[in-house]
């Protein structure tokens, strides 16, 4: 069904020849297997059973369940885990107008600003005084 081809018996019979020369520590735990529930003992770090899953099975279930939602979600229009939207009492959306005024805000200052670096010096002077400054040396050149 997913394209899977046994090995051939001799390789499968190499690989049994060599597994049977593997050495184990001595003290080694050796693992069991559950094949039907063992309520205490079936928890133990040297037990692999078929019941047990890992975080990633877990995780996997949590993610299709989300986005069973999210299809549902996208089905009737509505965006999932969303509050429904709740209309202002005069029909006016106060967050269009906050952002009017911030706009026309930006803009004023944005000419006062304009006006205040482009303003000449009183007396209507065209060029700017030098500050007057200490020569050193000889200034008869």
């Amino acid at each position: 069904e997913f394209g899977f081809t046994a090995p051939s018996k001799e390789l499968k019979d190499k690989s049994l020849a060599a597994a049977g020369t593997v050495v184990y520590p001595s003290g080694m735990q050796s693992f069991t297997f559950e094949t039907d529930t063992d309520a205490y003992a079936g928890m133990g770090d040297a037990v692999i059973s078929s019941k047990r899953f890992a975080f990633d099975d877990y995780e996997r279930s949590v993610l299709k369940e989300e986005i069973a939602k999210l299809k549902a979600a996208v089905q009737t229009g509505a965006p999932a885990g969303a509050p429904p939207a709740v209309p202002s009492e005069e029909g006016t959306d106060a967050g269009l107008i906050i952002s009017i005024i911030a706009i026309i805000l930006s803009a004023l200052s944005i000419v006062l600003g304009t006006v205040a670096l482009c303003r000449r010096p009183a007396g209507g002077a065209k060029e700017s005084v030098a500050l007057a400054g200490t020569t050193y040396g000889n200034t008869a050149a």
